[in-house]
């Protein structure tokens, strides 16, 4: 197979990869190696039984049809351009390139390990992955709104595995070519049936949904699952039921009989919640309700089901980030109710005149429509053919078995009652002696209970009307793919004996066709800057409105302190915020109370472990000399030496001993002995240090003092020893201490008691005044803008309808021009395939392709 095809729209011809990298039931994709233009685009090629007329002229549909303000760096991968072989054969198309792991990976209760470090801030465990998870939501809420805006696509199979995500959480929306087209309600261009768990229940209702169109409330169901795994890392549908819905193991079973795990009616009917849903009351109410309305009001009410735009809203206010809303205020309607104002640009014109300026593709198209093309086969039918099966399955049910049982036993009945074969059975069958021929008529016996079902239902076929089908697939399977093969053939051969027929007229359409088609393209750039030029200027405009209607909400604090950029995305987060608000108030009173009973109980704790320790400090000091020289005068040794040689002359043994001590104006020192004392010595009352003898007694007197009312205290207490000076002076201390801490409690709670009884009640009524004051100004001011923004807009719709009406009635002047130059070589055209040679063939085939399409609905359905 050679690896060059042609791309439809730029006729430009690209070199595929020689393996694809990645496929799938449709087709396969494969890098494009040529031109290097082309290199972050991907093709995919669809398998040769999926190409058909109907998936042409789909994705042709998509190419000339993609959402608005789409650009090739968005969410959604949008098709760039069909792609054909060297021989004009519809084989696939081209896309960008998309990066990342499938989204499934997120929907995890936990990160698979072999994903890198760049992605474990999703983790559930991480502190800010709610927050990651939440704008993810958010992005693919965007990208959704974004499709459905136009009013003709449905994704249907809306499924994690067909969105991919990278690290820095960009989303990119890929197998774009199976959305659902619908025009005027209708479906132009259906979708194949959707992944079940994703799936809403009324499909179960309809479960063989044929030529019915799938609403917009199919893709909100997929999508709120989406969002409820993301969040909770488990399908919202997930868990065990009890009677009379023990029975239920599948999720699209729990789905059909509406088991949400957070409902509101009946939660006692489940038996076992997993875990993981716990997560469900960690994220915004907001988005609680929302996930309640979807799958318990939307499921008997499919509309009532939130769209894109309400989650895009929610996810706003849950994530808190203005900047982000002022991002995606042009796809969310925040500039108010806008009418919608659909700016195409001129330059989709050329698309749609394409047959006009191009002979060959009018010739192709020509071809197409005369022969048409075979009804596209159900999987069923296709696996089948592939296969090479001959024959349609008798299957066994459960009225063959019953039916062969009952024929059996009748037969036995009668073979026993009616034959000597009968009582040979009851009586000789059973002797010993010829035990080999009771195995064998056993064996017999079970042979015939294997066989009897197969002969009973085959006996059965034979009088039903699958007979009529296994004949007709005989037929059917031999000429199907005959008759594919000779479509595509004979368009081929009439196609190419056409263009060598008119090869010189269509030469020369073409060169004459060149003077025109340059200037067109020119022209249409030009205006398609009009309108980009116009965009941008609409854009200032509804800009400038916005911010005139937000200045006036500066006077509401409630409303500044959301933050807010437009006024109509003030509105729907106001309730959230003023309940949120609400929850809030006086938690930051109460932190600072909180803060500064800590601060002052700590440094009160502080001053007590302090106090104690001077405790036990004065303790030691008091009752033992040496403790007592090593504090004071550990500085200086040698005076510390001459201090306790002078103090081991005296009748004391500690401070305790000492009744009081003073000092002359020149220094001296006089220590008056205890009497009470038990080192006290008769006759040596007082002590007299002279200071021309003794340097340092400036020094001893100051530390004595230090301990003075200590030394009082143990004489008075009659206390001899450290341990019992210390542990009462503690006790008394104690008491002191967690009085203290008692009185600082109380006036914590006296101010917390305020707070909650004072304070917090009058600033809940003024929040609330600001509440309802902001609910009437927004009201207000909404309906203000309203009016203003569509006068504005039927200002910018006006100048828009004159430049692309110039655009179209340039666009119909030109190909008039090249109709009047080509409309020979057209007539001549249609009279050869409408000659009677051409009509034969004509008729022959379509006659053919209408028994198909009988029979492919007579098969449908079938076991294969």
């Amino acid at each position: 197979m050679s690896n060059q095809y042609l791309l439809k729209e730029s006729r430009t011809v690209i070199e595929l990869a020689a393996k694809p990298f990645a496929g799938g039931g449709e087709g396969d994709l494969y890098k494009i190696v040529a031109p290097t233009a082309y290199q972050n685009y991907v093709a995919k090629l669809y398998h040769p039984h999926k190409r058909s007329q109907q998936r042409e002229e789909k994705t042709q549909y998509l190419i000339e049809n993609p959402p608005i303000g789409l650009s090739e760096n968005d969410a959604i991968v949008w098709i760039k351009d069909a792609l054909y072989t060297q021989s004009y054969q519809f084989v696939g198309f081209v896309m960008p390139f998309a990066k990342g792991q499938k989204l499934e990976l997120l929907c995890l209760g936990k990160l698979p390990k072999h994903l890198g470090k760049q992605w474990q801030r999703f983790s559930f465990n991480a502190p800010d992955s709610l927050q990651y998870r939440l704008r993810i939501c958010f992005n693919l809420a965007a990208a959704i709104y974004q499709m459905h805006a136009t009013e003709h696509y449905v994704l249907v199979d809306m499924k994690p595995e067909n969105i991919l995500i990278q690290p820095n959480g960009l989303l990119a929306i890929v197998d774009i070519d199976s959305v659902e087209v619908v025009e005027e309600e209708v479906a132009i261009f259906p979708a194949p049936v959707a992944t079940p768990e994703y799936t809403p229940p009324e499909f179960y209702s309809n479960a063989h949904r044929k030529n019915e169109t799938v609403s917009e409330s199919w893709d909100r169901f997929g999508l709120a699952v989406i969002f409820y795994k993301l969040l909770c890392g488990i399908h919202p549908f997930a868990a065990s039921a009890n009677p009379p819905y023990d029975h239920l193991v599948s999720l699209h079973e729990k789905i059909e009989h509406g088991l949400f795990v957070h409902r509101t009616i009946n939660r006692a009917v489940f038996s076992v919640v997993p875990p993981p849903h716990q997560q469900f009351y960690t994220i915004d109410s907001n988005l609680q309700e929302l996930f309640i309305q979807c799958f318990e009001e939307g499921h008997e009410n499919p509309e009532a089901r939130p769209t894109a735009d309400e989650w895009c809203s929610a996810f706003l206010i849950a994530i808190g980030d203005p900047k982000l809303e002022a991002h995606f205020a042009h796809i969310l309607g925040l500039w108010g109710n806008v009418s919608k104002l659909k700016m195409k640009l001129p330059s989709v014109l050329y698309q749609q005149y394409l047959e006009e300026l191009h002979p060959k593709r009018w010739l192709e198209e020509q071809v197409s429509a005369v022969f048409g093309s075979l009804p596209p086969l159900p999987i069923t039918l296709h696996q089948a053919i592939e296969s090479g099966k001959q024959q349609i399955q008798l299957a066994l049910t459960f009225k063959d078995y019953v039916l062969s049982f009952i024929v059996l036993g009748i037969l036995l009945f009668i073979i026993g009652s009616c034959t000597p074969l009968g009582g040979w059975m009851m009586e000789d069958f059973w002797l010993l002696p010829i035990w080999l021929i009771n195995l064998v008529i056993i064996g017999l016996m079970l042979s015939l209970w294997s066989v009897f079902p197969r002969v009973v239902s085959w006996t059965r076929h034979i009088a039903s009307p699958e007979v009529k089908a296994r004949k007709l697939w005989k037929r059917f399977r031999l000429t199907y793919p005959q008759l594919k093969r000779d479509v595509i053939e004979t368009k081929r051969v009439v196609l190419e004996k056409l263009l060598v027929k008119n090869k010189v007229q269509i030469t020369a359409i073409e060169k004459e066709k060149i003077q025109y088609e340059a200037p067109l393209k020119k022209y249409l750039q030009e205006q398609d800057t009009k309108v980009k030029t116009l965009m941008g200027e609409r854009k200032v405009a509804l800009e400038a409105i916005s911010k005139k209607y937000l200045e006036q909400t500066v006077h509401n604090q409630l409303l500044v302190a959301m933050n807010g950029r437009y006024i109509l995305a003030l509105h729907k987060r106001l309730k959230s915020f003023y309940r949120n608000s609400l929850k809030l108030l006086g938690q930051k009173e109460k932190k600072v109370l909180e803060e500064a009973y800590r601060k002052a109980k700590t440094k009160l704790k502080e001053e007590i472990d302090i106090g104690q320790q001077a405790l036990m400090e004065e303790a030691m000091s008091i009752f033992d000399l040496n403790y007592f020289y090593d504090k004071h005068f550990n500085a200086d040794k040698l005076e510390k030496a001459s201090l306790k040689k002078l103090i081991e002359k005296y009748p004391i043994k500690n401070l305790r001993d000492i009744q009081t001590m003073s000092q002359g104006g020149n220094g001296d020192l006089t220590i008056i002995l205890c009497k009470e004392s038990p080192n006290y010595e008769k006759g040596v009352d007082e002590i007299y240090l002279s200071v021309k003898s003794h340097q340092y007694l400036e020094k001893l007197y100051a530390a004595y003092w230090k301990y003075q009312e200590g030394i009082v205290y143990a004489q008075t207490h009659d206390i001899n020893y450290g341990k019992a000076y210390f542990q009462e002076r503690y006790a008394h201390k104690r008491e002191q201490d967690e009085k203290l801490l008692e009185d600082l409690k109380d006036t914590y709670q006296k101010q917390l008691e305020e707070l909650q009884q004072v304070d917090l009640p009058q600033k809940k009524q003024a929040l609330k005044k600001d509440f309802e004051a902001a609910n009437v100004l927004l009201e207000q001011l909404i309906e203000q803008e309203k009016e203003e923004i569509e006068k504005i807009e039927q200002t910018f719709k006006t100048q828009y309808e004159l430049i692309y009406k110039e655009s179209e009635a340039t666009m119909s002047k030109m190909t008039q021009r090249l109709e009047d130059m080509n409309k020979d070589y057209r007539i001549e055209v249609q009279a050869l395939l409408s000659s009677s040679s051409i009509e034969n063939i004509q008729l022959n085939i379509q006659e053919k392709i209408q028994q198909a399409h009988k029979d492919i609905v007579a098969l449908e359905g079938l076991k294969l």
